[in-house]
């Protein structure tokens, strides 16, 4: 009877301990995916922020052309 509480407790330890490692496994593959979403987002963000500056850029340039044309008038 002893035997079996040994065995089944070394069991229950092995298991446990398996089941450990394969949840820190998947909790870093998944940081490790959200961090390269983030990435991604950054770099996308990054590129509509130089896109929103080429626009504001062009739009201060029609401004200047309105003006001087207003002050000729």
């Amino acid at each position: 009877m002893e035997a079996n509480f040994w065995l089944i407790l070394g069991i229950q330890t092995f298991a446990f301990i398996l089941g450990g490692i394969r949840i820190y496994t998947d909790m870093k593959i998944k940081l490790r995916e959200h961090d390269l979403r983030l990435k991604t987002l950054e770099k996308k963000e990054d590129e509509t922020v130089e896109q929103f500056k080429e626009i504001m850029q062009a739009l201060n340039e029609i401004k200047l052309e309105l003006k001087d044309k207003a002050d000729r008038l």
